[in-house]
């Protein structure tokens, strides 16, 4: 008996899905309430849909919409993320994080199916996970001692130069 080598049988599916993250390095504030930033999240893989899961360390501070989803194969989605309070003391400025999960997408698409593919969710061997930073930069002009807030940043209207928008996404 000789051994018989089969063509094909060698190449196996990438049991993690990957993702592009812009801006991949985190995001930065610069401590005005109210601010907001965007997210992209583009699914690389260009024959199969990927559920996505977007976590932060501190719920209260951040909030990120939509927050879970599907991304469609080979499409991105932009995500709102907004700063809703700045009680940060100095010290912790650069410590909270967010955490995107990604896994192969079963079809889940409405709210509730989502919420369903997540718990207990899929094996931890299968999820792609990227982690990053938030800041909140230090104010250039000291405001100690005001009694009324700053006001916000003439910058928040106009973001950062970001990629186009993917056509047919909402």
């Amino acid at each position: 008996g000789g051994l018989t080598l089969v063509a094909g049988l060698n190449w196996m599916a990438p049991t993690k899905p990957s993702i592009g993250v812009h801006p991949a390095g985190g995001l930065e504030w610069s401590g005005t309430p109210s601010e907001f930033r965007q997210l992209t999240l583009t699914n690389n893989n260009t024959e199969r849909a990927v559920c996505y899961k977007v976590k932060t360390t501190n719920v209260d501070r951040y909030f990120v919409a939509p927050n879970r989803g599907t991304i469609p194969a080979g499409q991105a989605v932009t995500l709102k993320v907004g700063l809703q309070i700045n009680d940060t003391p100095a010290a912790n400025k650069q410590k909270d994080m967010f955490l995107i999960q990604c896994a192969w997408s079963n079809g889940a698409t409405t709210t509730e199916e989502l919420a369903g593919f997540w718990t207990p969710g899929p094996a931890q061997s299968q999820i792609f996970k990227h982690k990053f930073p938030s800041t909140i930069l230090e104010e250039e002009h000291s405001t100690a001692g005001a009694s009324e807030p700053t006001p916000p940043a003439t910058d928040v209207a106009e973001p950062e130069p970001r990629r186009p928008p993917v056509e047919g996404l909402p």
